[in-house]
């Protein structure tokens, strides 16, 4: 009898509330779309730390379900007052295994019709919590798992941007499962995370399957030549991406020589950067050879490759067969006086990036600039 007059004064607590901020909400105007999710946070918050919730949530499924019915009004109501959902708005991300908060957040946010970006760069990091006086670490993989859980439903994000987190592996593939089924995101960026040769292989999985994303970017990750081969093979048959960045990934001579193959294949990218990785001569007379047969590339980076004549002699050739690259990149390589000579012939192209290379073994500014 006790536990059941206690579930009916927590519940009773909750609903008030929920209504007092409901209230709250209604007085206030709604065009400041910082106040909503403050009083939200502070609900939910309190609700947790002082009437736990998550127990008469477990203990009475009759309180459980009016609850979560409450609650996802509150989280619905929030989230269709911005188009961007960023850290501020992610404290449900926080609270993963709560029977009550989670599920109301992750059906008001698969059902949302106004939100187009989701942007939690950095998400994945130390934060103070006022309440407990402590640093807390957020999960990665919780919070993955919950956004791949809304990707699949939800027909409005087009942008998602996960930069600088602490996503590996096996965090990426639950991401790239949603991709699978996701038909409305057009760009994603991981730049900056963990995500290794087999995260690169979920990746590729997705985009073969895919058909909206046109820009992804994965640039100071640690795929590898492996990892770009894989990639590689997904872009000979994927026919939606325009734009990938691979800077700051390892790739080699190998990596280099995948993805020259898949240029000669491709018909869809305009946009390929390759900058901060050892490609060397060997992988630049590949991407060469490509760029001989490629139609649709305009913009190529191969900065800092530790490329020198030879491969920009080869690169210089491909540019007199090439009709339609306008800019290529080649800053700090070790290009001297005749790969520098070769690339000057071109007449056609807009920029040819020569900073910082090799001349007369100094670092001098060789960058040509042009205006058609």
């Amino acid at each position: 009898m006790q536990k059941n007059s206690n579930n009916k004064i927590a519940a009773s607590i909750f609903l008030l509330a929920s209504s007092v901020v409901s209230c709250q909400m209604n007085r206030q105007d709604m065009g400041n779309k910082r106040l909503p999710n403050e009083l939200l946070c502070e609900m939910t918050q309190y609700i947790e730390e002082k009437y736990n919730i998550t127990e008469f949530g477990r203990a009475n499924s009759v309180t459980k379900y009016f609850s979560e019915k409450k609650l996802y009004k509150q989280y619905e109501n929030l989230f269709n007052t911005f188009d961007k959902f960023e850290d501020e708005h992610a404290h449900f991300l926080l609270t993963a295994y709560d029977p009550i908060l989670r599920p109301a957040a992750v059906k008001a946010l698969k059902e949302n019709r106004t939100i187009t970006t989701i942007k939690l760069f950095g998400f994945n990091k130390k934060v103070r919590s006022a309440a407990l006086g402590l640093e807390t670490f957020r999960d990665a993989t919780l919070s993955l798992k919950t956004l791949a859980e809304v990707l699949k439903e939800n027909k409005t994000i087009r942008t998602i941007n996960l930069g600088n987190n602490t996503i590996g592996d096996a965090d990426v593939a639950v991401l790239a499962e949603a991709l699978k089924v996701n038909k409305t995101i057009k760009n994603i960026s991981l730049t900056r995370n963990d995500i290794g040769f087999a995260g690169a292989v979920a990746l590729a999985e997705a985009l073969k399957v895919n058909n909206s994303i046109t820009n992804i970017q994965l640039n100071l990750n640690d795929i590898g030549d492996a990892g770009a081969a894989a990639l590689a093979e997904a872009l000979k048959i994927n026919k939606t991406i325009t734009k990938i960045k691979l800077s700051s990934n390892h790739i080699g001579f190998g990596g280099a020589v995948a993805l020259a193959g898949a240029l000669k294949v491709n018909k869809t990218i305009t946009k390929i950067e390759l900058s901060s990785n050892d490609i060397g001569d060997a992988g630049a007379i590949a991407l060469a050879e490509a760029l001989k047969v490629n139609k649709t590339i305009t913009n190529i980076e191969l900065s800092w490759n530790d490329i020198g004549d030879a491969g920009a002699i080869a690169l210089a050739e491909a540019l007199k067969v090439n009709k339609t690259i306008t800019n290529i990149g080649l800053h700090l390589n070790d290009i001297g006086f005749a790969g520098t000579e070769a690339l000057n012939v071109n007449k056609t192209i807009t920029d040819i990036g020569l900073m910082y290379n090799g001349i007369t073994g100094r670092c001098k500014n060789v960058s040509r600039s042009s205006t058609k």
